[in-house]
């Protein structure tokens, strides 16, 4: 799997579908489920600092490396492996999503 770029508040786009996607898997939350729009904001924000400091991560609002490492352990463990490898694979800006939305 590639790298996945860094995303925090104000960040837009298929990775941020993603995120959203992957923070709706987790079970444990007490937020209501995240609009996968793709726009990082306050919601959005307000799931990851959640997700962080459940994962005993730096709870910054950023996810990074150890964020998205973090994610895609959990999910690995909570998606049947068809579903999770459809969700990691992010289309380019302009091409079709795997979501069916366009980038």
């Amino acid at each position: 799997m590639s790298a996945k770029p860094t995303l925090r508040q104000g960040s837009q786009g298929p990775n941020v579908v993603l995120l959203q996607t992957l923070l709706n898997t987790i079970p444990l939350t007490l937020m209501q489920r995240l609009v996968e729009d793709g726009l990082f904001g306050r919601q959005t924000l307000n799931r990851v600092l959640e997700f962080q400091n459940n994962a005993k991560l730096f709870a910054d609002g950023v996810i990074g490396p150890k964020s998205w490492a973090m994610l895609d352990e959990l999910t690995r463990l909570l998606l049947p492996l068809g579903v999770y490898r459809a969700q990691h694979q992010v289309s380019m800006p302009g091409s079709k999503s795997v979501f069916g939305r366009r980038c």
